[in-house]
């Protein structure tokens, strides 16, 4: 048997020949980008996600790759026919075919496959069928460059696996595959004269900054990276690929974008090198990167060695990606020399794999004030027409390819982003995805496929579904009744509320107007201030009306598989409680600005008991627990030293996103732990400081300066065994926070309607205590009452870290012993008596 996987393996890896695949016609080095896997390959592989979906009735389909299935070039298509009880699904591709086996499971058997969980209830009878689709799209992308690092980073083989069914179930035949290339830079740079240790303790960030090390914005950061994680990530990029291919997929491949390090320099000192500025406040040591100028004989050089090492250890299917200038600016905005620029980065490729095609998100060029219509069409004239494929990045919103006339006429993909950072809070542009697709399409020549394109997945799943449709979809449709739909497959249930519920999301919720990016940086995720504002474009009572809904359903009914409806109680409730917050801390800031003690102190209690009932309910679900996160990134290391990196990587990415908070909460989640010992305590010590300084100047720098030393950084560095499975019932947890908070919620929003003018912002006056001074900090020492005190001694303080001097935490009085302890980061943790003094 295993030398049957090893045969096989080798096939898909080094020989990857064309057997009964018809050649794709196309323009430039693009007709290249095929699958080469053999259909009868295909098939197996194909039968094998049925198998792993289906262990009990993956007898009653058949999968058939059928390359002629269609003779028009670049296209796929997929023919789904019932005979005797029995599905046939025949595709171009094993790709083509299950995404064809995954529309017959969703309009045909109600089924439902999402990254969250599953509703696999098969009829008894198979549906009867006959129908054939052809797909809209030569290309269905997969991926930013910064998923890897915000959602796979902690992946196993298992984990992959289950995702690649995921993706040839939704049609994606062009996916990013960038995990465990580092070893093959090591190896490279070593060639070159370099020394692997100080590559590693100098140059390469930490596992989960890996993303921006590789466009060249950081350096070290998070390192050192150890070696044998870097094996072990290699080993996992091999089983990806040759997955991918295995199914009829075309990975995309990375190449060289210039990044190097310092001592190369030391090697070859007359090479022509760029120093990049510091990236998003970062100091030198771990930004300001040196970039070799693709005009430099050298850049050839290394690309074409990483091109060679990539395609002798993986293989290659002909398309590479890298970002040049991914944030970081050009040395000139001459026309000849970005010509010259683009043109050098290809031959790198080209040096090694003459058919190369290079593909490149435009995300470099939404920065508008350097990359001005001259200097995009000098840069993109570099590369031959067919040997460039362009990311539209984030179409959905800010379409490049209208203003760049289809990017001068280079193939492009219209892609939807969507997600940065892989935040929660719920998002979608669902009219304009509805629209914009078919809108793209039309007279345009130079469209050749589809995508997307998340910073982040595990959340929003209802908008990817959507997108995930678009190369079935000739037309715009009817996005109520899609969602209506969707809610039955999803529940595997047709129920009144539930799609009342998702009427309230589908009209405004999950229908954003145009030009709203929406980062996710909500208010009860951010580091708290004075100023915070938090984006909404649809009715508060509609995310209420949402989740009352569910709770009356969760009253009433007992499905037979509830894990997604689960999962959507408990999202819809965090997404309830966070609007809820951010409205009570306008009214907090309202009374906090008019002097109204007792209101502001009733007003910041509430908002604290909001941060503890929003923990409780993300308990309930496996999806939302921090636990889970830092469990998968310890499972990577091999000794405790190696599992504390690990850890602090993990913390550190979803919290500061730098060691000072360079980037802090850019990666924000609410999960369970996160929201309980990091949201909690800054806004405890916020609330605490506001108290004792009414009255005078708020000194906001002091209260950055101590939530950093005393919350921020001290959370990075906690060993508390955080737990990965849930506890207590969603649904119950539901009804409890509506039952709490729902009349509490409507009386707030008929308030804040009412008193508008009442809490507007004064003017700066130098009198009132709300205006922020730049000053020199000043003690903060605790003088009310009430003070309980437990010292580092005290065994019950078991998030205590090694820091130097003492550091004092405050909380809330209604937040219970155990939740304290829990808290207790530092030497000292402190639990508060009034959280505002009584006037």
């Amino acid at each position: 048997m295993k030398s049957v996987i090893f045969l096989i393996c080798s096939i898909v890896l080094f020989t990857h020949r064309r057997s009964g695949v018809h050649a794709q016609s196309g323009v430039g080095n693009l007709r290249h980008i095929f699958t080469k896997t053999n259909p009868n390959l295909q098939e197996t592989s194909g039968q094998e996600v049925i198998k792993r979906l289906f262990p009990k009735r993956h007898s009653e389909f058949t999968l058939k790759v059928d390359p002629g299935l269609t003779d028009t070039p670049n296209k796929d298509a997929f023919e789904l026919n019932w005979e005797d009880g029995k599905v046939t699904v025949t595709g171009t591709t094993a790709v083509a075919a299950l995404y064809g086996f995954n529309f017959y499971l969703k309009y045909y058997c109600k089924c439902h496959i999402a990254w969250e969980g599953r509703q696999l209830n098969l009829p008894e009878i198979l549906p009867q069928v006959s129908l054939r689709l052809d797909i809209q799209d030569r290309f269905r992308y997969y991926q930013n460059a910064c998923t890897d690092s915000y959602s796979f980073v902690w992946w196993d083989w298992p984990k992959w696996e289950e995702h690649i069914d995921w993706m040839a179930l939704n049609g994606i035949n062009l996916p990013l595959a960038f995990t465990g290339q580092e070893a093959l830079w090591l190896k490279v740079y070593s060639e070159l004269g370099l020394d692997i240790n100080d590559l590693l303790q100098n140059y390469i960030a930490g596992p989960a900054f890996l993303a921006w090390w590789r466009m060249g914005n950081i350096q070290k950061w998070g390192g050192p990276l150890p070696e044998a994680f870097l094996v072990k990530k290699l080993e996992l990029l091999k089983k990806i690929v040759v997955r991918m291919r295995s199914l009829g997929m075309t990975p995309v491949l990375p190449a060289f974008s210039g990044n190097i390090p310092k001592s190369l320099i030391t090697i070859f000192p007359n090479a022509s090198v760029a120093h990049h500025s510091s990236w998003n406040k970062f100091n030198e040591s771990y930004s300001s990167t040196y970039m070799l100028l693709p005009t430099d004989p050298l850049f050839i050089e290394i690309g074409k060695r990483f091109i060679k090492e990539l395609n002798d250890t993986i293989g290659t299917d002909h398309i590479y990606s890298c970002d040049t200038f991914n944030e970081n600016r050009p040395v000139s905005n001459d026309s000849t020399f970005l010509h010259q620029m683009a043109q050098s980065t290809y031959l790198s490729m080209a040096a090694a794999d003459p058919n190369s095609v290079w593909m490149i998100q435009s995300w470099v060029f939404t920065d508008t004030k350097f990359w001005q219509r001259e200097q995009v069409e000098s840069y993109l004239s570099g590369v031959s027409k067919g040997n460039a494929l362009i990311l539209d990045l984030e179409a959905e919103l800010f379409p490049l390819y209208k203003p760049y006339d289809s990017f001068f006429n280079h193939s492009f993909i219209w892609c939807m982003l969507h997600n940065f950072g892989g935040n929660h809070g719920l998002y979608g542009a669902i009219g304009l995805v509805n629209q914009g697709v078919p809108n793209a399409r039309q007279g345009n020549n130079s469209l050749v496929g589809t995508g997307m394109c998340p910073e982040g997945i595990n959340q929003n799943y209802f908008i990817y579904d959507f997108m995930s449709e678009a190369s079935l979809r000739e037309n715009p449709i009817n996005v109520t009744k899609w969602a209506l739909e969707y809610q039955e497959r999803r529940y595997g249930v047709l129920d009144s509320n539930l799609s009342t519920a998702w009427k309230y999301l589908i009209k405004r919720i999950y229908n954003a107007p145009p030009l709203m990016r929406f980062h996710g940086r909500t208010v009860i995720t951010r580091r708290p201030s004075l100023t915070l504002k938090e984006l909404l474009w649809y009715d508060t009572e509609d995310i209420y009306n949402v989740v009352n809904n569910f709770v009356i359903f969760g009253n009433n009914t007992t499905p037979s598989n509830d894990s997604l409806i689960r999962y959507d109680t408990v999202d819809f409730s965090r997404q309830f409680l966070q609007v809820l917050f951010s409205r009570l801390y306008k009214t907090f800031l309202g009374y906090y600005f008019v002097s109204d003690l007792k209101n502001a102190q009733l007003t910041s209690d509430k908002l604290l008991e909001i941060l503890v009932d929003m923990d409780s309910v993300l308990s309930t679900d496996k999806n939302f627990l921090l636990g889970k996160w830092i469990s998968d990134a310890e499972a990577w290391g091999t000794t405790s030293e190696e599992k504390r990196l690990l850890r602090y990587n993990a913390l550190n990415q979803i919290t500061l996103w730098g060691p000072n908070g360079e980037i802090v909460d850019y990666a924000a989640k609410q999960w369970s732990g996160l929201i309980r010992d990091f949201s909690l305590p800054r806004w405890t010590l916020l609330i605490r400081m506001l108290a004792e300084r009414f009255g005078v100047t708020f000194d906001y720098h002091d209260y950055k300066r101590q939530v950093l030393e005393n919350v921020e950084i001290p959370f990075t560095l906690t060993s508390f065994n955080y737990p990965t499975t849930p506890s207590g019932d969603a649904c119950v947890k539901a009804a409890e926070i509506l039952q709490k908070w729902g009349k509490p919620f409507k009386n707030y929003m008929w308030a804040r309607r009412n008193q508008t003018k009442k809490f507007r912002r004064p003017k700066p006056n130098k009198n009132i205590p709300h205006q922020m001074l730049e000053q020199q900090s000043r003690s903060s020492s605790v003088t009310s009452g009430n003070l309980l005190t437990i010292s580092k001694e005290l065994s019950v303080c078991r998030c205590s870290c090694n820091l130097q001097g003492g550091h004092t935490m405050v909380f809330p009085r209604n937040v219970d012993n155990s939740i304290t302890t829990r808290l207790a980061y530092s030497v000292h943790a402190v639990r508060l008596g009034p959280i505002m003094p009584t006037s």
